[in-house]
């Protein structure tokens, strides 16, 4: 059986799991050449070689739009040399997953938009229940009237619990996503997973699905 390499690029922090090991490097560490370059150290520090790859997985945004390109740019990439598959997962979820996984409590997923707008999901027990791209204040706004009690994670978490007034707000102190998310999602999916292996995905912004059709 075939090792799946899980790729993380949405934020400064590039990560590889792989098999259940996370390898993660700054995008600013001078010792930082590529993406490709993390997969190949990674793989070679295992004693693997792309060649026992059997599955790719890449978190497909939001978040950096240019990171994020590149890695799922790089995932499409890899798995059409290998003749493999790749696998999409949104960000929100693996951040979530991140953050949260297995919680009880709806899980407040927040992403720098740029413009002063954010990327934000409300997941309930893995499902998102809130998927939309606006202002911070009008999240906060439609969270207080669906919910008492929540974690946040990802960015603008102080900003966020201040406006989550009358609810009780539990910090996660995750700001980013991981790879190791990624990959648990991609080995264990949920029975509702809307993600499967395809031969290419693409980036997710505030101009694809799931935010043209905004939940709720």
């Amino acid at each position: 059986m075939g090792l799946t390499l899980a790729i993380e690029s949405s934020s400064i922090n590039y990560g590889v799991t792989l098999d259940g090991a996370e390898t993660v490097l700054r995008r600013d560490d001078p010792s930082f050449t590529s993406i490709g370059g993390l997969v190949q150290t990674t793989l070679a520090a295992a004693g693997h070689t792309t060649a026992d790859i059997a599955l790719i997985a890449v978190n497909l945004g939001p978040g950096n739009l240019s990171s994020v390109r590149a890695g799922v740019a790089y995932a499409n990439g890899l798995a059409f040399s290998l003749g493999r598959q790749v696998v999409g997962v949104h960000g929100l979820r693996v951040l979530a997953e991140t953050a949260a996984p297995g919680a009880d409590l709806p899980v407040l997923c927040l992403r720098n938009a740029g413009a002063g707008n954010v990327y934000a999901a409300v997941y309930e027990h893995g499902r998102p229940t809130l998927m939309r791209h606006d202002k911070l204040s009008e999240i906060a706004t439609a969270v207080r009237a669906a919910h008492t009690s929540v974690i946040v994670a990802g960015s603008f978490r102080d900003q966020a619990i201040a406006l989550l007034d009358g609810v009780d707000v539990t910090d996660s102190g995750v700001e980013v996503p991981s790879s190791l998310a990624t990959y648990r999602l991609t080995v264990t999916p949920p029975a509702d997973a809307d993600w499967a292996p395809a031969d290419v995905v693409s980036p997710i912004n505030e101009q694809t699905a799931p935010f043209t059709g905004e939940i709720p």
